[in-house]
């Protein structure tokens, strides 16, 4: 993980009274959450996270999602723009109080337009996110058997775009079955490697179009669609609107 923090937005304490809600995507806004306690199950595209007492909770800006409450109960977030986005995933803290020092010590942050404040929050920011990065790693060592899998996510993160990217060819470069391969991707990450490309496409196509940089048909090809109306159809089924219509949408967080 690799990212510069082009600005801090806010640091704060968060609990809805709500048992569902659902935020669209694109916000352009990363969120880091601690959770202090108490349960919220989150319904990304490629699955759902559970974001328990003692997990830090990462959302990359391009995934929508839905919340519902199993166990009420506070976390403490910050929010930020940057050069890079977070992925999304939770982290297993409970051994590890340096999360919940930080996250605290990140509240007496709060005055933003004091420039004293802004920078240490800035700099307490940075230093949960060294730890994060620090436990993808363990985590990624630690898993070794799902290593091709893995890989093969983070190709279809950084590759999505690509419209001859074929999903078929992994499992025969690991020496599996494609039957085999398709159900343990679906057990890490909630999808088919097929399922989870579409879902990178559409949550990209959709950003684009937020931001009104693109038609739907340059929208529809930037992110590897070479049928528009195929685009349209899976788009709508996704956003609940054609892609027409989706223009201009403010950021939720």
């Amino acid at each position: 993980m690799n990212i510069h923090i082009e600005k801090f937005i806010s640091a704060y304490t968060f609990q809805k009274n709500q048992e569902t809600w659902s935020n669209k995507a694109p916000r352009h806004l990363n969120i880091v959450a601690y959770q202090v306690d108490g349960q919220y199950d989150h319904t990304f595209p490629f699955g759902v996270l559970q974001s328990k007492k003692d997990c830090v909770l990462t959302i990359n800006p391009n995934d929508e999602y839905s919340v519902q409450q199993i166990k009420p109960g506070p976390s403490i977030c910050f929010i930020f723009t940057s050069n890079a986005s977070v992925r999304t995933e939770v982290i297993d803290c409970a051994n590890d109080p340096r999360f919940s020092i930080l996250f605290r010590k990140l509240l007496q942050y709060q005055s933003l337009h004091q420039e004293s404040c802004y920078y240490m929050a800035l700099s307490t920011a940075y230093e949960i996110l060294a730890l994060i990065a620090e436990k993808q790693n363990m985590k990624y060592y630690q898993v070794s058997k799902n290593v091709p899998f893995l890989e093969v996510r983070d190709l279809l993160m950084n590759n999505y775009s690509d419209s001859a990217l074929d999903t078929s060819v992994f499992a025969k470069k690991h020496g599996f079955s494609d039957k085999y391969f398709r159900e343990r991707f679906r057990d890490l990450f909630g999808s088919t490697p097929t399922q989870y490309l579409i879902g990178l496409r559409l949550n990209e196509a959709a950003r684009l179009l937020s931001n009104g940089t693109h038609n739907v048909k340059q929208a529809a090809e930037s992110v590897g669609f070479t049928d528009i109306y195929y685009f349209s159809r899976l788009f709508k089924k996704r956003f609940s609107c054609p892609p027409s219509n989706y223009r201009n949408r403010l950021p939720e967080l």
